[in-house]
């Protein structure tokens, strides 16, 4: 499997860790979009782009195949768990949240059911 062919993954992959990176003194205090859970939604977003790049990326290089669903949430669920811990140990003012990490993984789910779907919907066309 050719590194290269995972670049979108990777790009994705950076920005998720430079953004979860920030120290919190980066962020407006409160809600400034007043939408509930605010932080949770991004984490979902951004898990769920990742997911479906990483999965789109698989197929690219190595065909449909079910077993690239559960590699991709199970690569994903570690990334997001090494974020969280890494953010709680070395990011000032930050810290790891196990509802961040599970809005994560909800993000992973739906990109792989969206991805499983639109797939599958496409090949029967």
């Amino acid at each position: 499997m050719n590194v290269k062919s995972f670049w979108r993954t990777i790009t994705w992959t950076i920005i998720i860790i430079v953004l979860c990176s920030l120290p919190g003194s980066q962020f407006p205090k409160g809600n400034f979009l007043n939408i509930p859970h605010l932080d949770k939604w991004v984490h979902g977003s951004l898990y769920f782009i990742w997911g479906f790049l990483c999965l789109y990326e698989f197929c690219i290089v190595q065909g449909r195949q079910n077993t690239h669903l559960l590699k991709t949430f199970f690569i994903g669920m570690l990334l997001g768990g090494l974020v969280e811990l890494y953010q709680h140990i070395l990011i000032p003012n930050r810290m790891g949240d196990v509802w961040d990490f599970l809005a994560n993984d909800v993000g992973l789910i739906l990109s792989i059911i969206t991805f499983y779907y639109y797939t599958k919907k496409r090949d029967n066309e």
